[in-house]
């Protein structure tokens, strides 16, 4: 969730609304906010669910799915649509993707 601070969004401001979907608050850079995301919160892996397979807390939407829609050009608000998701959903599958490939030390390509 972006905004600048002077801007609503509705009729909540960007930090009444961070605060309203209990996400925290972070840094202020360039007259925006920028939201501190804790996938925890929002990406589960059950082996009873989709044999383990990191999902969307509450549905059987896996976060490799949400990324293969989003390499083949789908937007957030189309998957926030489509599968009836939060944006702060997909932005979780974002960052837990992110943080999953900041703790590799090394990427093999098959050729």
């Amino acid at each position: 969730t972006l905004g600048r601070p002077s801007e609503a969004v509705g009729e909540f401001s960007p930090l009444e609304m961070n605060r309203a979907i209990g996400i925290p608050l972070g840094k202020v850079m360039n007259n925006r906010y920028f939201v501190v995301m804790h996938y925890q919160d929002r990406i589960i892996s059950d082996y009873r669910i989709l044999l383990g397979k990191p999902v969307i807390k509450g549905t059987r939407i896996s976060v490799e799915l949400l990324l293969k829609k989003l390499s083949e050009g789908a937007t957030v608000d189309d998957l926030a649509k489509d599968y009836e998701l939060a944006k702060e959903d997909i932005y979780a599958a974002l960052n837990y993707a992110s943080a999953l490939m900041a703790n590799e030390e090394e990427l093999v390509v098959k050729k």
